[in-house]
């Protein structure tokens, strides 16, 4: 069970989350019931309250450590309890009431500027307001209220040190096979790719997405590797870290390679067996043979580096946030405005259309505006907000019908799709909204209820709310799709020039090119992301192909940049005058490509693929790493012939035998 888990969940990052929120909910909602049997009486209010906000004291509250967690705990407590109070003493002057609520918006989206302690504390105020909207507590109710607030806190503190606590170790450990799974599945793509007997696009593009899949794994072992508080890393860790750079990048060449030969049946299944011998792949001629002997090498590095490593340092303290300026050139104030503005729209339609549901209308419009850094971003997830809602209504009215007078039932499959709501929620705002809306739908059916006018009005109410944040996104204040693009485009040219500059030091350290090499993938995943919005089916029709190509053009890059640093690595110095020749005109092409910023999403190109050397792969020398990459780059923009110079700087650095046979293509 554990094993299929971290097929899906490197490290099990999201079974944790998914369970931390799922016991939190169901154990303030214990705590809160026996308190009411025993000592007092709770209000409704304090129900929905402790549950809500146990949600975000596991979610939302990221500091380092059981203390400083408390303390953005306790501060939320105290938000929240104003916004109830608040909420309580306004609730007969609707107005003002309002006006209150969108202050506490503003408030609470303009925090998130102050880094993740304020971003936790006005989730707390703003959730806390919404929850007050929509119970109409009693001033008389107010303590007890506060007292459902406390005990979610306390809950959540619990779950989180006592009951669920991070083991960074284990953590790593279940990171690093998850790592040789998806590993090993590349091999298993390609035996089953093998029987058709010829590699197509369809096949390239299945081994694409596992080895995306592998490099995430990897990265979140290195980033568990890395993200600790001691000065340097020691002997045990730099060794699985090495290993586990190797492992992606045998993997990776083993793709390479079978683009031009699909290894024997044999070798690939021979390949992940536990007792596989390099030397059965050395002895063969084909590419790809010896590509799947260096994978078997880094396979075997990487099992037995992790069970060496038995210890990892403390986690290092979060950094902290920025200043802000209060302008409005500050991009924080210019969100802030645009949430609160979309919040105003979005109770004003909501009113319009119910009296006593206009809530799920702002709760819509303030949400979709979470973790977003442009008008695409915003758009993506209010289309995913309004169709997760649809769809899990619909869902949800169909498995209350189904289920009819069975609470047990119903309460199980609540907790079930509560579990998958989060464990979806880092991968798919989607996923997570159509849960969550399964788990409303049949909360609704266990109290009785549950109408389907309501649950239309649901929709119609997110629904508002989503197309109030896209439009106040896209027309005030708008950030452009293509600024953050061309940030993140930005941020892996100097990623990649730090690496190539890294390359032409007389001495290099291994552990600085292993650093470089994972800041040049963390930016890709970086671009990917940023490049999102573009491939949005209400783009233009072509759009989304043009930006898969782009993308794979980064990708590929990165691989051979990453390649070139491998080749580095495993010399002490280097004195060859055509490697040094060839970075420094690789160079001057990032300074060219730097000029187009993210321009080269937008060009049309041939879907034309360059054969792989005749040379197998571990044993490239790194100006043929080099040559491929001014290769790729080169194809960002086909009809600039930047690369020409490049070529013909390799080619003067080989002996005339080398030359005839690789450069009578020189135009």
């Amino acid at each position: 069970m554990r094993d299929t888990l971290l097929a899906i969940d490197p490290a099990l990052v999201r079974t944790k989350l998914a369970s931390r929120v799922t016991i939190g909910i169901v154990l303030a909602l214990a705590v809160i019931t026996a308190f009411s049997h025993l000592v007092h009486p709770m209000p409704v209010a304090a129900y929905g309250l402790g549950m809500i906000l146990s949600v975000q004291g596991v979610l939302v509250v990221r500091d380092s450590g059981a203390l400083n967690q408390s303390v953005t705990r306790g501060l939320g407590v105290v938000a929240a309890s104003l916004s109830v109070l608040t909420a309580s003493m306004l609730e007969a002057h609707r107005f003002y009431s309002d006006l209150a609520f969108l202050a506490v918006i503003f408030l609470a989206a303009f925090g998130r500027a102050y880094g993740p302690r304020w971003m936790a504390v006005g989730m707390y105020a703003f959730m806390a307001y919404f929850m007050a909207a929509y119970f109409h507590p009693q001033f008389s109710e107010i303590p007890w209220a506060v007292a459902g607030i406390v005990m979610s806190a306390l809950v959540a503190q619990t779950v989180r040190f006592v009951l669920l606590p991070d083991n960074r170790l284990k953590s790593l450990k279940g990171a690093t096979t998850a790592a040789l799974q998806r590993a090993e599945q590349v091999v298993e793509a390609l035996i089953a790719i093998a029987g058709d007997g010829e590699l197509n696009e369809a096949h390239m593009e299945r081994l694409r997405m596992r080895s995306h899949r592998l490099k995430e794994a990897v990265l979140v072992a290195n980033g568990l590797l890395s993200g600790h508080d001691s000065g340097k890393l020691d002997e045990a860790m730099i060794a699985l870290q090495t290993s586990l750079i190797e492992l992606q990048l045998a993997a990776e060449s083993v793709i390479v390679a079978s683009a031009g030969s699909l290894p024997p049946v044999e070798l690939l299944r021979k390949s992940i067996e536990a007792g596989a011998n390099t030397k059965d792949f050395v002895a063969s001629e084909s590419e790809s043979a010896h590509a799947l002997g260096w994978f078997v090498q880094a396979r075997r590095e990487v099992i037995a580096r992790s069970k060496a490593l038995t210890r990892l340092p403390p986690a290092k303290p979060q950094a902290t946030a920025k200043p802000v300026k209060i302008s409005l050139r500050d991009r924080a104030v210019l969100t802030a405005v645009q949430i609160t503005l979309a919040s105003a729209l979005a109770m004003s339609a909501g009113l319009a259309l119910s009296r006593d549901r206009w809530f799920w209308a702002v709760l819509s419009a303030f949400l979709v505006f979470t973790n977003t850094r442009s008008r695409g971003d915003t758009m993506v997830k209010g289309t995913e907000r309004a169709l997760g809602t649809l769809l899990g209504i619909i869902t949800g009215l169909l498995l209350a019908l189904a289920i009819g007078d069975r609470p047990v039932i119903a309460g199980g499959l609540a907790g079930i799709a509560l579990f998958l709501a989060f464990f979806n929620l880092p991968v798919s705002y989607a996923r997570m909204t159509f849960f969550v809306s399964i788990v409303i739908a049949l909360a609704y059916s266990l109290l009785g209820v549950l109408t389907f006018d309501l649950m239309v009005l649901r929709v119609e109410e997110t629904v508002i709310g989503a197309v109030a944040g896209v439009l106040v996104s896209a027309t005030v204040f708008p950030a452009h799709t293509r600024g953050p693009l061309e940030t993140a485009v930005e941020a892996w040219y100097s990623a990649l020039e730090d690496l190539l500059g890294a390359l032409r030091l007389k001495q290099v350290d291994p552990g600085a090119l292993q650093r470089l090499s994972r800041t040049l993938d963390e930016s890709y995943s970086a671009l990917v992301e940023a490049a999102r919005p573009l491939g949005t089916s209400w783009q233009v029709i072509t759009r989304p192909g043009r930006v898969r190509q782009t993308l794979a053009l980064f990708l590929a890059a990165t691989y051979w940049a990453r390649l070139s640093a491998r080749k580095r690595a495993e010399t002490e110095t280097t004195d060859s005058k055509g490697e040094d020749d060839m970075i420094m005109s690789l160079m001057d092409l990032l300074a060219q490509l730097k000029s187009k910023k993210a321009a080269c999403f937008y060009v049309a190109r041939d879907s034309i693929r360059r054969p792989p050397s005749s040379m197998p792969m571990p044993q490239r020398p790194m100006t043929d790493s080099l040559d491929t990459l001014g290769a790729t780059l080169d194809r960002l923009y086909p009809h600039r012939p930047w690369r020409s110079s490049l070529k013909i700087i390799r080619c003067a650095a080989m002996t005339p035998q080398q030359a005839v046979r690789e450069c009578v293509d020189v135009r």
